[in-house]
């Protein structure tokens, strides 16, 4: 029923990902999370009641096969000093999510995208600590996380945006256009040690606001001086406040700046909140 509509208008109106409202995305579609549980539940349910040979046996998955298979294939070439565990199945994750339309993946190209990740790895000292993401996504009903990469993004987002070509094959959503978060509840993380010009960044921000569909930023970054007419200054953190992950009981050092949490939504995003 879709098919004559433009682009913008076969966009899923529950979860904000900007996907194409199709059988696909409903039956993976973050909005239907707990419908989606319910319904396993159920047809686990139904096989049972009528007897259905081997239905009580949890099936393993295509995607936590393959996952398996790019983590083992991946160990053999890069130690855990290299890449923890956790980091590894979440690069597969995204390796998956990538591929998963193809009928063949390849755990060799996975390998070699890693390899190249890892040759342009400058992770950041700083990690935002969960518990406030998570809360902040709960607050702002924020969808996507905007110019992360491998490193860095939050495994709490289902959808991530980056600059860099290399963590496209990992899930990212490759940055191109200066509109592209139009019609995205995002959220903009820019740490201390962070080469991105943050002023640059506010004013790309602003020029996406302009669009008719809603849109809603959060944005946590240093303290700045000015700020775009749009955007509003939630709270201001003091350079000892515990928001990244690391004991500063023990380093006993603070941040180098203040940080500040920015709001920035234009009127349709305020008129369906």
């Amino acid at each position: 029923m879709n098919y004559h509509r433009d682009i913008e208008s076969k966009q899923c109106n529950l979860c904000l990902c900007r996907s194409l409202d199709t059988m696909d995305h409903l039956l993976q579609c973050p909005a239907l999370a707990n419908e989606q549980n319910h319904l396993k539940k159920v047809t686990i349910a139904k096989f049972n009641f009528w007897g259905i040979p081997y239905a009580c046996i949890p099936q393993k998955s295509h995607e936590r096969d393959l996952r398996d298979r790019c983590r083992s294939a991946a160990r053999r070439h890069f130690a855990t000093t290299i890449i923890s565990d956790s980091k590894l199945d979440l690069l597969a994750k995204g390796f998956y999510k990538y591929n998963s339309k193809k009928h063949f993946i390849s755990t060799r190209q996975f390998t070699k995208s890693l390899s190249e990740l890892l040759l342009q790895r400058k992770p950041s000292l700083y990690e935002l600590r969960k518990d406030l993401v998570s809360l902040l996504i709960r607050s702002f009903t924020l969808q996507t996380q905007g110019l992360t990469d491998s490193w860095s993004f939050c495994p709490l987002f289902d959808d991530w945006t980056s600059v860099n070509p290399c963590d496209v094959p990992f899930g990212a959503r490759l940055w191109t256009e200066r509109n592209m978060h139009e019609g995205c509840y995002a959220f903009f993380l820019q740490t201390p040690d962070s080469n991105v010009n943050s002023q640059g960044l506010l004013k790309m921000l602003a020029e996406s606001l302009e669009t008719k569909i809603p849109t809603r930023f959060l944005i946590l970054l240093p303290e700045q001086k000015s700020l775009p007419t749009q955007f509003l200054k939630i709270a201001t953190l003091d350079p000892s406040c515990a928001l990244f992950n690391y004991d500063y009981s023990v380093t006993r050092e603070t941040l180098p700046c203040s940080m500040s949490i920015v709001l920035a939504l234009n009127k349709e995003a305020m008129a369906i909140q």
